[in-house]
């Protein structure tokens, strides 16, 4: 069965904190921007319990990515809707383009004795 176009074009996206730790990522992990054409989209990390604060469009496709809490700022000719949702589709892929440091837990970091070497 061959691959639909859609299944290929999924992309991850990565979700962050902003302030404590506490509970799931729920928002974007630093600003990411996005640009096609004139328009420019800026995602700003929010607090956990703000909502996606944006007009329409960005937030269909940032409630689609499962992002919770985000706010967003927009500059050019947004009245094209074309535009308008790939430069935001472009700034969610944008988040996963690199990826942060986590610290190592227990499982992964083994202790050495030096007791037994002579």
């Amino acid at each position: 069965m061959p691959l639909l176009p859609s299944k290929l074009s999924i992309v991850p996206v990565q979700r962050g904190y902003l302030g404590n730790k506490i509970g799931k990522p729920h928002t974007v992990p630093c600003k990411v921007t996005g640009r096609c054409g004139s328009v420019l989209v800026c995602l700003i990390p929010a607090p956990r319990g703000t909502g996606i604060v944006s007009v329409p469009v960005p937030k269909k496709l940032l409630m689609m990515a499962g992002i919770d809490d985000c706010y967003t700022s927009a500059r050019g000719c947004t009245a094209t809707l074309g535009n308008f949702a790939k430069v935001t589709f472009n700034a969610i892929s944008k988040t996963y383009s690199y990826l942060t440091p986590r610290p190592l837990g227990r499982d992964c970091v083994h202790q050495v004795s030096l007791s037994g070497i002579h």
